[in-house]
């Protein structure tokens, strides 16, 4: 069988995001990887070679592709969005993650009880990469309730296979050291929570990701800031994140909508425009945190995040002649196109996504 072949040519702007493979820190979160007048050359599903449209079109295989022409916009990695809460049944959970889709988000973790990981997995057909997080376990309130109340959540995990992350409160931390000895991602939930206990939890476990912290004391940064551990900020309405501060620290940021958890829009093309306007943060910082970092968050970022070969194929192509026209333009959704796994799954002016309508 042939293979399956895409070129995107004639970026004005290619983001591609290439880079460490750590969570981005720093001036490093400045660096876009930027390419003008870029392409990108998908081999069945997957991107096989990044450059200059000069280059890339001079290829002998790119004469077996289809082609999409990107000229006059700009191509990025597909936005990676974390903190979603799974609301609803399954033709609700496809409705809000064909949402997204829409607005450029190709990678989102999905958080929920039992039943809602049965609803995930029912809508795993989808053009979308679910990544599954339970939580928060239930914690008993007196010691002599014993660990039943969680364990019995962690045998059904176990024996499903239903999620990939556990998430509790710095209180939980037995259970969390149980649900990694049992192979589980461990996220701490510092939402509301004394900072400093959440931020110890978190590294003594190793987490993935501190959720939602509300403040940014100093020696609490700069603790977060030396680990692999990921500061996973959600929007809020009040534009009161703390995001510039943990920055500064040096920690590892991503940022995502909080959709479901209070996030007040699912279009990180909105987050992106709210944290440039109120949390003063650089367009380049706020892309790197909902790309890359973002899928560090929820360990894809082997596999999405960044434009790199050997990469799943998701990527935007967005009505904007520069990325920084992205946070000026408040409220508008600059998706032209959405590619998920070489695949177009949504395109402007179609209603639909997978597959869009040819």
């Amino acid at each position: 069988m042939p293979d399956s072949l895409l070129l995107v040519r004639g970026a004005r702007q290619l983001l591609t995001l290439r880079g460490p493979g750590h969570p981005r820190r720093g001036m490093e979160l400045r660096d876009l990887g930027l390419i003008p007048h870029g392409a990108v050359l998908i081999r069945n599903g997957f991107i096989a070679e990044v450059g200059t449209s000069r280059r890339i079109e001079n290829l002998a295989e790119v004469r077996r592709a289809r082609e999409i022409d990107a000229h006059g916009r700009i191509v990025t990695p597909g936005f990676v969005d974390t903190l979603v809460r799974c609301q609803g049944d399954e033709e609700q959970l496809r409705a809000v993650a064909a949402a997204m889709s829409r607005h450029g988000t190709t990678s989102l973790e999905v958080r929920g009880g039992r039943k809602d990981l049965r609803t995930i997995r029912k809508t795993e057909d989808g053009p979308w990469n679910f990544v599954p997080t339970f939580g928060p376990l239930p914690i008993p309130t007196h010691a002599e309730s014993g660990p039943e109340i969680w364990q019995t959540d962690l045998t059904w995990l176990r024996r499903h296979k239903a999620a990939r992350y556990v998430t509790a409160p710095a209180a939980g931390r037995p259970a969390l050291a149980a649900a990694r000895a049992l192979g589980f991602g461990c996220k701490v939930d510092a939402a509301g929570q004394s900072l400093p206990g959440a931020v110890s939890c978190a590294l003594s476990l190793e987490a993935a990701s501190l959720d939602a912290p509300d403040c940014a004391c100093p020696e609490s940064v700069r603790a977060l800031a030396y680990s692999a551990t990921v500061a996973s900020l959600r929007l809020n309405s009040q534009g009161t994140l703390p995001a510039r501060a943990w920055i500064d620290a040096g920690a590892a940021v991503s940022l995502g909508s909080g959709f479901g958890n209070g996030g007040p829009t699912l279009s990180l093309q909105g987050v992106i425009a709210l944290a440039c306007r109120e949390l003063r943060l650089t367009p380049e910082e706020v892309l790197t945190l909902t790309t890359f970092n973002a899928a560090c968050a929820i360990g894809l970022n082997a596999r999405a995040g960044s434009l790199e070969p050997g990469k799943q194929a998701d990527l935007l192509v967005l009505n904007c002649q520069d990325y920084r026209d992205i946070p000026y333009h408040f409220g508008v959704n600059h998706v032209h196109r959405t590619i998920k796994l070489g695949r177009e799954v949504y395109r402007e002016g179609s209603a639909g996504v997978w597959p869009a309508k040819d």
